[in-house]
């Protein structure tokens, strides 16, 4: 419904419309690796042919591939395949045409952003975090193409405290589970859960 707004709207946009594509990462960091490697291969290729290791893709089903340097074994090689596309419209394998990729939104999870995020910002493509809250995706010198719209674990954490001193509480229990936006995974000598 946004899109469809946002691209009926002459002057929101005009001569652009945007699209989605929509994929599930399963809270999972490999299957939203292997998801963001397809988006980045079709963004990346504009004639079709991704070099890799000295062996040109498209016929690469007839040349015997070398293991590669740097951990790219010739089975991963599988990933980087690509279609048949143009400069401006691409072709996924099933015949979808899809345009170039102008950035990501997701995945919901801290810890499997952060690997995504590693992995985009080798290609500049920014990525959007829709319910990211570890403190560590705030480094913009590590995470420089990320952008959160949920605040970090730290300033939730820090009106926690506020609200306590305010009401000039002396006893807190708190109830909250093991995982990246526990409590204990904030804690630490920057934690604004250090009562004096």
């Amino acid at each position: 419904m946004t899109l469809d707004r946002i691209n009926n709207d002459p002057s929101v946009l005009p001569n652009v419309s945007l699209g989605v594509e929509i994929r599930d990462s399963c809270w999972y960091a490999p299957v939203a690796l292997q998801q963001s490697i397809e988006f980045i291969r079709d963004a990346i290729s504009p004639s079709g042919a991704v070099e890799t290791c000295g062996v040109d893709m498209q016929v690469r089903s007839t040349a015997s591939v070398p293991d590669c340097p740097y951990g790219m074994s010739s089975r991963n090689l599988d990933l980087l395949k690509t279609t048949d596309v143009d400069n401006t419209q691409r072709k996924t394998s099933g015949g979808v045409k899809r345009s170039p990729l102008v950035g990501v939104v997701g995945p919901a999870s801290s810890s499997v952003a952060i690997q995504v995020q590693n992995l985009l910002q080798l290609f500049q493509i920014p990525q959007i975090g829709y319910s990211t809250t570890s403190k560590d995706l705030s480094d913009k010198g590590r995470f420089n193409y990320f952008l959160r719209v949920v605040p970090s674990d730290y300033y939730q954490a820090q009106v926690m405290v506020d609200i306590v001193r305010r009401h000039n509480w002396t006893y807190v229990s708190a109830v909250n589970t093991d995982g990246e936006s526990s409590l204990g995974s904030i804690s630490g000598t920057s934690s604004p859960f250090r009562f004096r």
